[in-house]
């Protein structure tokens, strides 16, 4: 996948690969980590590589295991998020939030709006805006 000097990419094209990515996923981790996606519209863009950014944002802070898996689920609509059950939090130095603020700059320098972060009821999502045009 091509997508190091493009601004945004396809949803479609961008599902694509965290398709891919999620088997890779698998193989390494087992049924630690499932991926669903809940695709009711897919038209439009988004920055490349935002998926795999919050797939690996999950993986990161949560520690799945096949008895206590991590429930990774994107869903599409009007906007596009990423949700994950919040378990038990893996032991790491320091979580810093530089990659979802790296993304946050990103969309606001695109679209002038930010994403959303939400941390409540052991449930942790972010959703993206949907770019209608590229």
């Amino acid at each position: 996948m091509q997508v190091s000097d493009k601004k945004l990419v396809e949803i479609d094209e961008e599902l694509a690969f965290v398709k891919k990515y999620s088997k890779l996923i698998q193989h390494k981790y087992g049924k630690s980590y499932q991926l669903e996606i809940k695709n009711n519209q897919s038209q439009g863009f988004i920055v490349p590589l935002s998926l795999q950014l919050l797939l690996e944002n999950a993986i990161q802070h949560n520690l799945g295991t096949e008895t206590n898996p991590v429930f990774i689920t994107i869903s599409i609509d009007e906007d596009l998020t990423v949700s994950n059950n919040s378990i038990q939090k893996r032991n790491t130095k320091s979580p810093s939030g530089k990659a979802l603020k790296n993304l946050d700059e990103q969309y606001f320098l695109l679209t002038k709006g930010q994403i959303k972060i939400k941390n409540f009821d052991n449930q942790f999502s972010v959703t993206l805006p949907i770019i209608p045009e590229a």
